[in-house]
């Protein structure tokens, strides 16, 4: 049995409140002049009722979405077309690198955890150099929603299933579940007896693969579901029986694309991922594509979101297949199966090279401004005094010149 929290009596002790209360500070800002928006990450969506006596596995996110925007949110997305749209660009990359005959394999990084371990400890092992999700769609809301800001001081606050996610820089807060379980639940509203709101669009259409993000194989299931040519439901419900889903803490498969065979690995744990790492260094394993997750079940174990402590060992390991279950049944609930079938993840990624190239172009014009100054210093020290140029002028010159 589920235990109904009553206000003001969650119990979490390893919740941040200098960040819940930055969170109540944001929502709550001056509208005139301050703009938010909430991305939700799917595992978090088949956890958080649990807190509040909904069902486990239940999905939560149209009663969070009343919530927040009651609160003060101008924005509430989840981030599931934002995995879609990742998706699509390992699946990109994964062609480009087999026709190159590349053979050390693409390595996910879309666990906060792992690219955490590749950083300290790894730190000369290349890992995919495409964002997760959730950076990826902070730089998508910011550039999409800005007309709708105005001139207002745009925020946006990640909340995430895990404890790591809060050493990514893109969001400019990271809340975990419990986190947001603890605001939630100060607001003094029954999440139950909420009638639920509608995400934002179009980051709320998504594809059913970017839920299955949450859990261990999910992105890798993802990812298959794009690379076979055979996209029929019948042939996309093989891939949930082909190994890439059970209790092991390495898992692998092989796919048939024509052909071309795809060498596909899941591990889920960063323990079995070192072993992992050591053997294809040594070439005594290859894969095309691993998947990467800290946690045994994924996102959905994810430390920000852990009910074992309030529920016991048992009830919380039952608590986390119901989970996986909850995804399943969202992803069974879209029309669309795969990512490359997905208009908005296709839109959203547009977005976010386009983004990408603007701070490009941004930081290009900063550093050509910077040599401009530098040019223009050292003109005027080598011309005598009453020889010296008009200084508005020989900085437009310069400036012409360095950015064309």
């Amino acid at each position: 049995m589920t235990k109904v929290l009553e206000q003001n009596e969650f119990p979490c002790t390893t919740c941040n409140s200098a960040d819940i209360e930055r969170a109540w500070e944001l929502m709550t800002a001056d509208k005139d002049k301050t703009w938010v928006a909430v991305q939700i990450a799917p595992a978090v969506r088949v956890a958080i009722g649990e807190w509040f006596g909904m069902a486990r596995g239940e999905d939560g996110i149209g009663k969070v979405v009343s919530v927040l925007r009651g609160i003060g949110a101008d924005v509430v997305i989840d981030t599931a077309v934002a995995e879609d749209s990742v998706t699509l660009m390992e699946v990109a990359k994964l062609r480009e690198r087999k026709a190159q005959g590349e053979k050390f394999p693409l390595l996910s990084s879309r666990c906060a955890a792992f690219l955490q371990l590749m950083k300290e400890k790894y730190p000369e092992v290349e890992i995919s150099d495409i964002p997760t999700a959730s950076a990826l769609s902070v730089d998508v809301v910011k550039t999409v929603c800005k007309p709708q800001a105005e001139n207002k001081k745009m925020y946006v606050i990640s909340v995430e299933p895990c404890k790591a996610a809060k050493a990514q820089t893109e969001a400019d807060l990271v809340l975990t579940t419990e986190e947001l379980v603890q605001i939630l639940d100060e607001t003094g509203v029954n999440l139950r007896l909420v009638r639920k709101g509608v995400l934002d669009m179009p980051f709320g259409a998504g594809s059913g693969s970017g839920y299955l993000c949450g859990k261990s194989g999910g992105s890798a299931e993802a990812v298959a579901r794009c690379l076979i040519a055979d996209k029929s439901d019948a042939e996309v419900r093989k891939l949930a029986y082909s190994g890439l889903y059970s209790e092991k803490a390495r898992r692998t498969i092989a796919l048939c694309d024509g052909e071309i065979e795809w060498k596909i690995a899941v591990v889920a744990s960063l323990e079995e991922a070192e072993c992992l790492l050591e053997e294809i260094q040594a070439g005594a394993a290859e894969y095309d594509y691993v998947e990467i997750m800290a946690c045994s079940g994924g996102c959905i174990c994810g430390d920000g979101q852990d009910c074992t402590p309030c529920v016991g060992e048992t009830e919380g390991s039952r608590a986390m297949k119901l989970r996986a279950v909850g995804l399943k049944y969202l992803d069974d609930k879209r029309a669309v199966k795969s990512a490359d079938r997905s208009a908005a993840a296709s839109a959203v990624g547009r977005v976010w090279v386009t983004a990408q190239s603007k701070k490009a172009l941004e930081a290009l014009e900063e550093d050509a401004r910077e040599a401009v100054q530098e040019a223009v210093e050292e003109t005027l020290e080598s011309q005598p005094v009453e020889e010296k140029p008009d200084l508005k002028e020989l900085e437009a010159e310069i400036l012409r010149i360095a950015i064309g």
